[in-house]
């Protein structure tokens, strides 16, 4: 019960935190108030971090052997799947791909020829390989979602198409493998695989490990929503409230643990549940107005955000994944766009009701 009690007052902590910060961001004082454009400049400088140390995490897998239980070096790296410095292979991936429109409009902002423009298309073409590089099934699927909205907004298609090839040869790869470190076992690279410690068949190209096989395979995570609802409560008052945020509240009465945005109605009951979907529905639907509306840089972190909305909608499906750190940020800019943008939008309207 007591590591029960630390994971639910840790997330307790980290949840009021994420609310002072929001606040702080939206609703601060005119002189602290944080304008949406430092919050993106924030996401870009942590995006080309994470890039650099989502390579290092690749570096990782073959400098250090390691066997079963183990992460690799520094603990950047899961057997074959990289997870860099976040909490696994799948949140890694997709935090890779919700950036992938906002370094498309780096790169398209940015002057043609120079320095700026080469290091966001280097770091563009790159995500691709990171999102195989997690293994992730999820990230691969909801990454089409923000290339598809690059396609779809005029400012950021020409950038996306110069890095297109990369996109389609890495994924073509990696949805025969699960990993990259498969790949290279698939194409006679089996001596570097085994000097690096890769004793488990796991990393080795069969059928388990191929993405093609196994991309709608549920992992028996349909069972496991089964068993959910099966356990439900039936009383009124757990069944409206939850039984409280937290691994604790799921271990000690036993439930098991749907994987997906249904903990969210485990533990916070059907009201908490219909409130976060509710939010997230309306500001999806903010964004959208914008985009329909806006001026053009409205417009493009408008269409930035939406998609990656849609990537964390995509990865509540498999994850419980409201709580990442990195979805929060989106939320925020999200709210900040959005209370902008509608400012910049009512500004006019109210112009020519005066006049």
């Amino acid at each position: 019960w007591f590591t029960g009690l630390k994971i639910n007052v840790s997330e307790l902590l980290v949840h009021l935190s994420i609310l002072l910060f929001m606040g702080m961001v939206l609703y601060g004082k005119a002189g602290a108030r944080v304008a949406y454009p430092a919050l993106f400049d924030g996401l870009r400088l942590g995006i080309m971090v994470a890039i650099g140390l989502g390579f290092f995490g690749i570096a990782s897998i073959f400098i250090k052997g390691f066997s079963h239980g183990t992460d690799t070096a520094l603990g950047f790296a899961y057997f074959d799947r990289l997870k860099s410095t976040f909490n696994s292979p799948d949140a890694a991936g997709l935090f890779y791909a919700a950036s992938i429109p906002i370094l498309a409009w780096v790169a398209a902002d940015a002057p043609a020829g120079s320095w700026r423009r080469r290091i966001a298309l280097v770091g563009l073409a790159s995500l691709s390989v990171l999102i195989v590089a997690t293994g992730s099934r999820t990230a691969r699927l909801a990454s089409l979602v923000p290339l598809a909205a690059c396609f779809a907004h005029r400012p950021l298609r020409g950038v996306l198409y110069r890095v297109l090839p990369v996109f389609l040869l890495v994924f073509y790869f990696g949805f025969f493998h699960r990993s990259l470190p498969a790949v290279l076992a698939a194409h006679g690279f089996t001596g570097p695989m085994e000097e690096a410690g890769f004793v488990s068949s796991f990393v080795y190209p069969n059928s388990s490990d191929s993405v093609a096989q196994s991309f709608l395979r549920d992992d028996g995570r349909a069972k496991l929503m089964r068993e959910t609802l099966d356990a439900w409560p039936t009383d009124a008052l757990t069944f409206l409230a939850g039984i409280g945020p937290g691994l604790s509240g799921l271990n000690t009465l036993g439930f098991p643990s749907p994987h997906n945005l249904i903990e969210i109605a485990i533990e916070q009951g059907i009201i908490g549940f219909s409130l976060f979907v509710a939010a997230f529905l309306l500001l999806m639907w903010r964004l959208m107005r914008l985009f329909l509306s806006a001026d053009v840089g409205i417009k493009t972190a408008a269409i930035c955000l939406l998609s990656g909305l849609a990537v964390i909608a995509i990865g509540s499906l498999t994850w419980k994944n409201q709580n990442w750190f990195f979805c929060w940020l989106i939320f925020v800019t999200a709210l900040a766009v959005a209370r902008e943008g509608e400012k910049r939008i009512a500004l006019p309207e109210r112009l020519a009701l005066k006049e």
